[in-house]
C-alpha cells in the first residue's frame, strides 16, 4: 500500500512536470531585448530652406537592438530613409523604402569605414549631382563617423570603388586610396565596438 502511495505522488509529480513544461512552451515569457539608440542624419528643408547648403545634416535618434555591429546597424537604419513623422518635419534623403537594401557590407579598420553598396545609380540618379553628393556623403559619413573607431569612409558598388566614384563624378585619387578594391575583397576584421 505505502508503495502505491508513493507510486501515486511520484505520477503527480511527473504529469504536474510534464504540464508546466507544455504550458511554458505554449505561453512563453516575453523576451526583453536589450536596445541602443544610435544616430541618423538627413537634410532638412525646414531648418536649411532651399537646401542653401546640400551638405547639411540633422540627427534623428533610432533606438535598435544592442549590437557591437554598430556602422552596419547604423547604415540600415540610414537607407530606410525618414519615417512620414519625420518627412512631415521636413526631414528629406536620397535613401527611402526603395534603398533600405542596398547595403551589401561594411567593414571598419585602422579608422577606415569601407562601405559595399547594391548597384544604386538607378534608384537615386540624382545623387551625383553637385548638391546630391553633397547630401549623400554628408548623410552616410556623418552617421558612420558618430563612432569613434570611424574617421574616413571609401564606398563600393559591388566591391568596385572605380564604380562608384565615376558615378560620382569624383574619379579615383589618394583620399579614396585610388580605388583600391582589396579592402572590399578581403575580409577585415571589424574594429568598431559598441559605443556611440
Amino acid at each position: 500500500m505505502f508503495k502505491k502511495i508513493i507510486l501515486m505522488v511520484i505520477a503527480i509529480v511527473v504529469i504536474r512536470g510534464i504540464g508546466y513544461c507544455i504550458f511554458q512552451y505554449l505561453n512563453p515569457e516575453p523576451i526583453s531585448e536589450e536596445t541602443m539608440t544610435i544616430k541618423v542624419y538627413f537634410n532638412n528643408i525646414t531648418l536649411n530652406p532651399n537646401l542653401e547648403d546640400c551638405s547639411k545634416v540633422y540627427s534623428l535618434n533610432r533606438i535598435i537592438p544592442k549590437t557591437v555591429e554598430v556602422a552596419k546597424a547604423a547604415l540600415k537604419e540610414l537607407f530606410k530613409g525618414p519615417t512620414e513623422e519625420e518627412k512631415s518635419q521636413g526631414y528629406i534623403s536620397w535613401f527611402s523604402k526603395e534603398t533600405q537594401d542596398i547595403l551589401k557590407s561594411v567593414k571598419v579598420k585602422s579608422g577606415t569605414a569601407y562601405v559595399d553598396l547594391k548597384d544604386l545609380r538607378q534608384m537615386i540618379p540624382n545623387a551625383s549631382t553637385s548638391c546630391g553628393s553633397a547630401e549623400f556623403f554628408a548623410e552616410v559619413e556623418t552617421t558612420l563617423q558618430q563612432f569613434p573607431t570611424v574617421v574616413k569612409v571609401i564606398f563600393a558598388i559591388e566591391g568596385k570603388p572605380a564604380t562608384f566614384y565615376e558615378w560620382m563624378q569624383i574619379g579615383c585619387y589618394e583620399e579614396n586610396d585610388f580605388c583600391d578594391e582589396t579592402p572590399f575583397k578581403t575580409s577585415l576584421v571589424f574594429e568598431e565596438k559598441d559605443t556611440v
